[in-house]
């Protein structure tokens, strides 16, 4: 009776503490939902869905405790703060207000072309602040190399004046 009795205490298992799990289910209450990324938050409450069901259970392991508690972890940490897009809006207006008639065709296309990519991460609810700094930068590049075309006014002014010249009014010294 004694060998059984040491038998059976010795196979007992003690009920695995909980509280990191329950720290960790905590944080998902605070987080602002709608300042990450569809994706990343989607990640995170799928881990915060998997981890609850591993805290609701009645006698959970240690093993999946930490298996939860670290998936949790893993997911808060990945979470992608969506960027702000206030100075890719000013740039962008910016660019609107360009007079493209006072450049070369080419290099208004490259910065319509600019303005396209800019346009497409402005309408992406879940673009990242490296996604809009990049943006940005493109533009203000894009802007930088715009190249103006020639104005032969002047140029064709004077020709017209040098042609207007009555040839016999001057030295031939100083007509050639």
């Amino acid at each position: 009776a004694t060998l059984n009795l040491e038998t059976a205490y010795s196979a007992l298992v003690r009920t695995a503490d909980k509280t990191s799990l329950s720290n960790e289910l905590n944080k998902f209450e605070t987080i602002n939902m709608g300042a990450y990324t569809t994706a990343s938050y989607n990640a995170y409450k799928s881990a915060y869905d998997s981890a609850l069901a591993v805290y609701e259970k009645d006698e959970p392991t240690a093993e999946e405790i930490t298996l939860a508690v670290q998936s949790l972890k893993n997911a808060y940490d990945s979470l992608a703060l969506r960027g702000d897009k206030t100075a890719l809006y000013a740039k962008m207006q910016e660019i609107k207000g360009i007079d493209c008639s006072l450049y070369t065709p080419d290099s208004v296309e490259s910065l319509n072309e600019a303005y396209e990519q800019a346009a497409t991460v402005f309408a992406n609810i879940d673009a990242t602040q490296t996604e809009i700094d990049a943006m940005i930068s493109l533009l203000t590049n894009r802007k930088s190399a715009l190249v103006f075309v020639a104005d032969f006014s002047s140029l064709l002014t004077a020709i017209q004046q040098v042609q207007a010249i009555d040839e016999t009014l001057y030295t031939t010294a100083t007509i050639e």
